[in-house]
């Protein structure tokens, strides 16, 4: 899945899907550090640098992006890391893949659902009501997603494929098990045919 990866000129990830902290942490990986500088640095009179004392030395983080002053945000995944290891996250990971591909069964085993895509990671993408013309599908798609998200019985997003709004889930919760799924692939089952 990762073929190609180095010929892109940033990868930026989000530390509250697989490394299950809360949100405000993230990590964008830069091939030029110079661009990347030069589209966001801004350097106004009472930000000017000097040679020695605060104003002294590099880098700004103030150069990286829209905020002037950084928390330490990468402290959550650091803490995260040293108290789980790399092997608890390992595991989660690949729970979430597994949930998701377990979805992907469950869909295809419901005659009215349909994938929107193959499942490849932890995402799985379907339409609730594959038997109705895309408008229609769209329609309930959509108004499932936000039954639901209201209820807070499930929570899906909704994206775009193939000209239809579809019902999107991010399994990205160590704590999800087999029958959350059901439960939920259960709930849209019953608001699709509300």
């Amino acid at each position: 899945m990762s073929d190609g990866i180095g010929r892109a000129d940033s990868i930026a990830l989000d530390f509250h899907k697989w490394m299950y902290v809360g949100y405000d942490c993230g990590m964008a990986l830069l091939r030029n550090e110079d661009e990347h500088r030069a589209a966001f640095s801004a350097r106004p009179s009472y930000l000017e640098g000097a040679e020695r004392g605060l104003a002294g030395g590099e880098p700004w983080f103030c150069d990286y992006g829209i905020d002037l002053s950084r928390g330490n945000r990468a402290l959550k995944v650091w803490t995260a890391l040293e108290t789980y290891g790399e092997a608890a996250f390992s595991e989660a990971i690949t729970g979430n893949c597994a949930l998701a591909a377990f979805m992907a069964a469950e869909i295809e085993a419901r005659q009215d659902m349909a994938l929107g895509a193959p499942v490849v990671s932890n995402v799985c993408v379907f339409t609730a009501r594959s038997d109705l013309e895309p408008e229609a599908q769209s329609e309930v798609n959509a108004r499932v997603a936000q039954t639901l998200q209201e209820s807070g019985e499930a929570v899906f997003s909704t994206t775009r494929s193939q000209g239809r709004v579809m019902l999107r889930a991010a399994i990205t919760n160590h704590r999800s098990r087999e029958a959350d799924v059901r439960a939920a692939i259960a709930a849209v089952a019953r608001e699709a045919a509300a």
